[in-house]
């Protein structure tokens, strides 16, 4: 499956579109994501989406919306890579910052790719479905 046309987009926006979904603005495309998420940088993993709400001792609970946006906003993809068996996906951005999308499920629908002209969905099994308007 070819991501290229992802390369170049810079991640603009990060918020919950509903409870347990993450959405990630691209300058031109969507992606949510019903499943696991990390953002690893510099070597070390830095966020998941296990850490919204949580307190760890800290003063407030953990936005990992506004934090993951602190680590990725403004920054452009480099790499996307799918692992096929999975349908796990990786986005690499300038930086040294990557945004892995983990399928924790072998039944629900762990994300969906909306961009211009392209409709991707992978399911619990690890397939991507290809919904994308035909020429």
């Amino acid at each position: 499956m070819n991501f290229d046309w992802m390369l170049g987009l810079e991640l603009i926006r990060i918020f919950e579109h509903y409870p347990q979904n993450s959405t990630f603005e691209f300058s031109n495309g969507t992606l949510k994501v019903d499943t696991l998420w990390r953002i690893i940088a510099d070597g070390e993993v830095k966020l998941t989406k296990r850490d919204h709400n949580q307190q760890f001792g800290i003063p407030k609970p953990v936005d990992a919306h506004a934090e993951a946006a602190e680590l990725l906003l403004g920054r452009k993809v480099v790499k996307v890579q799918l692992r096929e068996d999975s349908g796990d996906l990786t986005f690499e951005f300038e930086g040294n910052r990557s945004l892995e999308i983990l399928n924790d499920s072998s039944g629900y629908e762990p994300w969906n790719l909306h961009g211009p002209g392209v409709h991707l969905v992978a399911v619990g099994t690890g397939k991507i479905y290809d919904f994308s308007p035909k020429s």
